[in-house]
């Protein structure tokens, strides 16, 4: 499997997290929901939510 370009990450946690906050929704049907969009693998995508969160706090 191809790495995950750099860019393409931090678009998709912003989207995540962007969802989030605008929809109310929660960090799994964020992930689901933005990783659809983008191709991306949900829980990929809510591990790199979790690096992003960390590295913020």
């Amino acid at each position: 499997m191809p790495a995950i370009p750099m860019e393409l990450k931090e678009r998709a946690v912003n989207s995540v997290l962007e969802r989030m906050q605008r929809d109310g929704v929660n960090v799994s049907r964020a992930c689901r929901d933005v990783g659809d969009e983008l191709g991306l693998n949900a829980n990929t995508l809510r591990k790199l939510v979790a690096e992003r969160r960390r590295e913020t706090t």
